[in-house]
């Protein structure tokens, strides 16, 4: 680790607050030690203290006054903030997560009546530009705050997207799958529309960058914006992420305690020292949000989870677009569906187009003259198959032909044929079906002419299938470049979507997780001094101590429910989104009948749901140190218990205690999805039904059928099926 530290030479006067567009923060520990820390009022005298932590350069600033009592190697172990590198903020830190919650209530007001407006622009928008009052009153009360050209362009874009969906893919089956797919890029658009609609109040953290006077970001924003509006609207969650993500633990905490029912002043609250009695530092308990060695606590219980994490998100992901780019997706028609064993599960052989060969037998043929100038021979042909008949490579009806020299057909009539299942004979063609696992079989036949002319024919035969393998629907594709650019932007916001949508959980997520090891901390580890490396232990069986830590419990639940109303509506969906491809799956298996590709792409939203379904865990493990603290709590009251029995004083901590213990396990807020609380065991409940299910679905074998044509279809790749 290196330290380099550039400063200004100039101090220009000080800038109005009022008038600050970026919002930095000292990291040192004087000034980061704090629940809710100002920013930096000159940012011109500010320091820059660029520090490498693992190989990574990060850029850490200090005010005047840290800078000036800091030695480099304390510089080189103050705290990180990620919303420094963030400086095009026009917000302050507890402004951005107000603003946060604005955002939330819009949302929840406002969210169906935009969809309306949204959907129905063409009708609605002349009535509310023509100030029409018989309207609901959530429309007209949020149209005249709605950015107008992007609610059009929204409109327009989603209005192509459903078209195009309509119109380029062969089966009705995919067009209902990539419509649901954009019901989530529907969701985004919408939330996009209200994170820049200033109503209540709200205010855009961003928004300075669309009044900036530099041509260049003012494109960057409006191509930014433009994306958002319905092009690959995911990506707009990451304006809206930059609200909750980037300020430190410490502020979301804090910014929760005053939203609490019952609001808690954070900077009112001491801890006493379990030796001398005498109060600690208040600025060290939010450092426990902060500090360094509490950081590396968090990388050394997270390191390699984290790590595995990440590789499941990637892998499933690149999974997810590999198998949506094939024809079940209806990206590239003649890509095949790479799941090994897929086609043997729904019992699609190979149908091959089987060779024959084959010979007279030997001594075999025998002559009859039929009056003067008629001859009829009798004899027996061997002929075989190539590749020998199996249910897996299929089984055609056979049409068998004897050619003469002249290529023309001779007539015949059999008299008697083995290893095949004859099914009719006429003129000169005989029709059967092959039996498995027999690549010979034999006939004797009646033609005309002698044994010299019989010698000299050969057999021909014609497969027909009745009905078209996926195997042979994917052979007879052809690539149409003009029918594959829309399917192909489809697939990229379906891979962008997966990517960012996966990322801003697992980000949030990851958060909720640290959030509550931090916390856990301070009971567990105790409070670190500014630079030391020797914590200072909390004895919760202090009143002063257990009523405090109570209290930072309330506003860490209060901060959790910020980062989860984010996370929860989209793994809600997720989990509706597992559920639905699981259980058809589920159905199908049982009937024994799927049709295609409907099968298939229900596989594909199971993996899909997968990529965003693997965050549970982080919460899981947040949620599991949340409800230890009631077992934590009990053995507090066990040592306290025994305390007393010492000393016999009682300042109604027992009782208080219990008080505790009961709010944990009977009245805690926890993370609930569709009515379940969150937690290890649930987890693993939920991945045991899972891979058992799969299993069965795996074991049973389906009859496939063709699903619905698209009648709406105008490429040149007509399923003949």
């Amino acid at each position: 680790m290196s330290v380099t530290v550039q400063s200004k030479s100039t101090a220009p006067a000080k800038v109005a607050p009022a008038s600050r567009k970026i919002y930095l923060y000292c990291e040192g520990p004087a000034c980061s030690y704090a629940w809710a820390q100002d920013a930096i009022e000159n940012v011109e005298t500010m320091h820059h203290v660029f520090i490498r932590v693992s190989g990574v350069l990060h850029v850490s600033y200090l005010c005047a006054g840290c800078h000036a009592t800091l030695t480099d190697d304390e510089k080189r172990n103050v705290p990180l903030f990620n919303d420094n590198l963030v400086n095009t903020m026009s917000l302050a830190r507890l402004k951005r997560l107000d603003s946060y919650h604005v955002l939330l209530t819009n949302v929840k007001t406002y969210l169906l009546p935009l969809a309306g407006i949204v959907l129905f622009l063409p009708i609605l928008g002349p009535l509310l530009a023509f100030g029409c009052r018989k309207l609901p009153a959530r429309l007209l009360e949020l149209w005249p705050h709605l950015p107008k050209r992007h609610v059009c362009l929204t409109f327009l874009l989603l209005s192509a997207t459903y078209v195009g969906i309509a119109l380029c893919f062969p089966f009705t089956s995919q067009c209902v799958f990539w419509a649901l797919l954009e019901g989530y890029s529907v969701l985004f658009s919408l939330v996009n529309l209200l994170a820049h609609t200033t109503i209540n109040g709200y205010v855009n953290a961003s928004g300075s960058l669309d009044t900036n006077r530099n041509p260049l970001i003012k494109l960057q924003y409006a191509m930014f914006r433009i994306i958002c509006s319905g092009g690959v609207p995911v990506v707009g969650l990451l304006e809206l992420l930059v609200l909750i993500s980037t300020p430190p633990l410490a502020t979301v905490v804090y910014s929760s305690s005053k939203r609490l029912s019952d609001p808690t002043d954070l900077n009112a609250l001491s801890l006493l020292d379990p030796t001398t009695q005498e109060p600690i530092d208040p600025s060290y308990l939010p450092g426990a949000f902060v500090s360094r060695p509490i950081q590396r606590r968090i990388v050394d219980i997270m390191g390699w989870r984290r790590f595995t994490l990440l590789l499941g998100l990637l892998a499933s992901v690149a999974i997810n677009g590999v198998l949506t780019a094939s024809w079940v997706g209806g990206i590239f028609p003649s890509f095949d569906f790479i799941v090994p064993g897929a086609y043997a599960l729904v019992s699609s052989p190979t149908n091959a187009m089987y060779g024959m060969s084959g010979e007279l037998a030997t001594r075999s043929c025998a002559s009859t003259a039929n009056g003067l100038s008629t001859t009829t021979s009798s004899a027996v042909w061997n002929l075989g198959f190539d590749p020998a008949p199996t249910v897996d490579i299929g089984l055609p009806l056979v049409i068998l032909f004897f050619y003469n020299e002249q290529q023309e057909p001779v007539p015949f009539t059999i008299e008697a044929a083995w290893n095949i299942r004859l099914v009719n004979q006429s003129g000169n063609s005989a029709m059967f079906y092959p039996l498995a696992n027999e690549a010979f079989f034999s006939l004797r036949a009646d033609f005309d002419g002698d044994c010299t002319a019989v010698r000299a024919l050969h057999p021909v035969a014609t497969v027909y299938y009745g009905t078209s393998s996926l195997q042979m629907y994917v052979a007879a594709q052809t690539l149409d470049y003009a029918m594959v650019l829309f399917p192909l932007f489809l697939l990229f916001k379906q891979i962008a979507q997966c990517g960012v949508f996966s990322a801003c959980i697992g980000g949030l997520s990851g958060r909720i997780w640290a959030l509550w090891i931090k916390f856990d901390s301070i009971s567990t580890v105790g409070l670190y001094p500014h630079f030391g490396n020797t914590p200072l232990p909390v004895d919760l069986t202090c009143r002063t101590n257990l009523v405090a830590w109570m209290a930072v419990r309330r506003s860490v639940i209060g901060a959790t429910q910020v980062f989860t109303s984010f996370v929860k509506p989209m793994l809600s969906l997720a989990l509706l989104q597992l559920a639905i491809a699981f259980g058809g799956l589920l159905v199908y298996a049982l009937t024994g009948t799927g049709p295609m590709p409907t099968y298939f792409l229900l596989v594909l939203a199971l993996v899909s749901s997968v990529s965003t379904l693997v965050f549970l865990y982080p919460l899981s493990e947040a949620m599991e140190i949340q409800a230890s603290h009631g077992d934590m709590l009990r053995e507090v009251q066990l040592q306290y218990l025994l305390k007393q029995g010492a000393d016999k004083t009682d300042a109604g901590v027992g009782d208080l205690l219990s008080v505790y213990v009961d709010v944990i396990d009977n009245h805690d807020d926890r993370i609930t999805f569709w009515g379940t609380e969150t937690s290890k065991d649930k987890l693993q409940g939920l991945i045991v039904t899972l891979a058992s299910g799969l299993s069965f679905i795996g074991s049973k074998t389906v009859q496939y059928e063709w699903s619905t044509l698209n009648p709406h279809y105008i490429g040149n790749n007509i399923p003949q099926l």
